[in-house]
């Protein structure tokens, strides 16, 4: 997710910061990234959830850090933000479009912007971003169609069972491991009969 997050800079030519770590009068804490815009002077606080639980604490967390870390970084750094920017980035899955539908009212007064708008705000920062951005990660599509070949595997191997036999999940799993090939010592050595030919033919 992480790394989603730091492409998407990257690819507007924005300096990146990971795991911005500060302490300040107490209160502390650490950024997953970091974004910094020198054309525009222009700063984003970038968290990143991979699952929503807490949704205050989410919006409590982002408000601290939009207000601490600008000047820590103004004056550890030199980036005078004439704009700060704000986005959470969110692994797209069921269960977290699930809470931000619960929270909705919520989630459209503190984080009103979505992907469209955080897009076109990276490659031209003017103004100020409150966005959350849905994103897949590549390693959930190749999870997904890894699922799909295997599915494909296991369907070709319970064609080719006998008849009768179960077609549920447990039979095409068993055809799928290698070891359902092999199940024992092979069996022991018999002598052929061989047919008399003294018999009618």
């Amino acid at each position: 997710m992480v790394e989603a997050a730091v492409a998407m800079l990257r690819a507007e030519g924005w300096d990146v910061t990971v795991e911005y770590s500060y302490n300040h009068f107490g209160e502390r804490g650490s950024l997953d990234v970091v974004g910094w815009h020198a054309t525009r002077m222009a700063l984003l606080i970038v968290e990143v959830k991979v699952r929503v639980l807490d949704v205050q604490d989410l919006h409590a967390g982002v408000d601290r850090k939009a207000r601490v870390v600008p000047a820590l970084l103004a004056a550890q750094r030199g980036w005078r933000a004439r704009t700060v920017g704000r986005l959470v980035v969110v692994r797209d899955t069921p269960a977290n479009r699930a809470v931000v539908a619960r929270h909705a009212q919520t989630f459209a007064a503190s984080l009103p912007q979505r992907a469209r708008e955080a897009a076109r705000w990276l490659r031209d920062p003017v103004g100020q971003l409150t966005a959350l951005w849905f994103v897949r990660p590549a390693t959930d599509r190749r999870s997904t169609k890894r699922g799909g070949h295997v599915g494909s595997v296991r369907r070709s191997g319970m064609r080719g069972s006998r008849p009768g036999a179960p077609s549920g999940r447990a039979h095409g799993d068993a055809a799928d491991e290698p070891s359902a090939l092999v199940t024992g010592p092979p069996a022991p050595w018999r002598p052929r009969t061989v047919p008399s030919n003294d018999g009618p033919s």
